[in-house]
């Protein structure tokens, strides 16, 4: 107990530096809007809920109270986010603590605690908390682990059956990352004594789950969406294989732009975590907990097979928010039960692997700053401009270091943003695609219109 108390006080003023460094990196106005913001957020504003034939109501709704409370201020938007993914890193100490702590025989006081520090600092969902619509992602997550974190507790108190299922219906309407929580909960269960208000709440869920899907039928035209769930649907199982093993790996490398080099990386981290899996299995550490989380992380990623992510953009990396959760649990329960007495090697290793994240976090936000400091410019410009001329734009970076800047946006932007410019006066000449954020905005005056192109900055 003495090792696990000093391990305690280690992690507990870490948790407080890591908490005040997430502040300070995840700043509200080091960031702007980009892309969807500028169609989404005018949209949420004038009360279109629902609106692009999606049925993300709490995400819109969120969305329409910022633009309520702060307006057009990107600050406020930020805020929210940063303390969406600040809740979240709360929510995942408590469901940890519940799921660890009360009833593994290898119970721990460290696994909560660095579970939440790793999840908090985690490098590679990091649109996520730094784009303004990829909040979708941690509000799933939000009323996906309060639906959880209340189940645990119906067994005591049944009455809160009832509390679940409105956190669960919150967050089918936030995100689709959320449709394996009925799995997620039903194989928990299994593993659980049997108890019969808990066992009719999960019944509710997945009834919840198929009026959910049946709504969506009828709302929406498709049970699954055909931009979600292409995939499956043509049942292309080439696309599917390939887009998993990229989620798999995307979860422990950053984007890489040099294809052999992610691929020669993501062989080596698939190598060390098998080869952690068959140490745990041979070694008979294999409990109950450890299947638990080996399960909910390999079946995360379901959700997103059929969209899949990049290897050398920051792009859909909110796609791993959720999975990012369930991995930080199962690497950080891992390691402890393959060092169970080595209380010196497991706080180097967890040190290590937060470190690791913490600086490739801390490069993707200032991929991220650099991104939204282009956007502001942009709007900054074309506000000083008088409104005698239309703005034709040249080498529009579409995305710039695989982050979304105007591959969409740009003409609902100005007419929400600088007015009295409207759509009408846009005319987009070229669009590019920039691997880098380091680019300069020019403008030139023509006689029916201001060019304003963008280019590298020269070494």
């Amino acid at each position: 107990m003495a090792t696990k108390i000093k391990s305690v006080n280690l992690f507990l003023p870490l948790a407080m530096v890591v908490a005040t460094w997430l502040v300070w990196l995840a700043w509200p106005t080091h960031y702007f809007f980009l892309n969807d913001d500028f169609i989404h957020i005018p949209l949420a504003a004038q009360n279109f809920i629902g609106h692009r034939n999606s049925i993300r109501f709490v995400g819109d709704l969120s969305l329409a109270l910022d633009s309520l409370v702060f307006g057009k201020n990107a600050t406020g938007f930020h805020l929210t986010n940063l303390l969406l993914h600040l809740a979240n890193i709360a929510l995942v100490f408590a469901v940890t603590t519940r799921l660890i702590g009360a009833r593994n025989t290898h119970h721990t006081m460290l696994t909560p605690w660095a579970t939440a520090i790793l999840f908090g600092v985690f490098a590679f969902h990091s649109d996520g908390i730094f784009w303004v619509i990829g909040r979708s992602a941690s509000l799933g997550m939000l009323f996906s682990l309060l639906t959880w974190l209340t189940l645990m507790k119906v067994r005591d108190k049944p009455w809160l059956g009832i509390i679940s299922l409105f956190w669960w219906i919150a967050a089918l309407f936030s995100y689709e990352a959320s449709w394996i929580m009925p799995v997620v909960v039903t194989v928990w269960m299994v593993q659980q004594k049997r108890h019969t208000s808990t066992t009719l709440t999960i019944i509710n869920i997945w009834i919840a789950f198929g009026i959910y899907l049946y709504y969506r039928k009828q709302t929406t035209g498709e049970w699954l969406g055909s931009y979600e769930a292409w995939a499956f649907a043509d049942l292309d199982i080439g696309t599917l294989a390939a887009n998993y093993l990229k989620l798999l790996c995307r979860t422990w490398l950053p984007p890489l732009p040099v294809k052999w080099h992610f691929t020669v990386l993501a062989a080596n981290a698939g190598v060390l975590h098998c080869l952690a899996a068959y140490h745990i299995l041979a070694g008979k550490h294999i409990n109950k907990t450890w299947s638990l989380l080996t399960v909910c992380w390999l079946a995360s990623y379901l959700p997103y097979l059929s969209l899949g992510i990049g290897i050398s953009g920051y792009e859909s990396e909110r796609y791993l928010y959720y999975p990012s959760f369930f991995w930080s649990a199962w690497a950080v329960y891992t390691i402890l039960l393959l060092y169970l007495r080595q209380a010196v090697i497991q706080q180097i290793i967890l040190l290590a692997l937060i470190g690791y994240h913490s600086i490739f976090l801390y490069y993707a936000a200032s991929a991220w700053q650099a991104a939204s400091s282009l956007s502001k410019q942009t709007f900054h410009l074309i506000s000083s401009l008088p409104e005698s001329k239309a703005l034709c734009f040249e080498n529009l970076p579409g995305t710039v270091q695989g982050i979304p800047l105007f591959r969409i946006g740009l003409e609902e932007g100005v007419a929400w943003l600088a007015q009295p410019y409207s759509k009408k006066d846009i005319q987009i000449n070229s669009r590019q695609d920039f691997s880098t954020v380091k680019l300069r905005i020019s403008k030139q005056q023509k006689d029916t219109c201001y060019i304003i192109s963008y280019a590298p900055l020269k070494p």
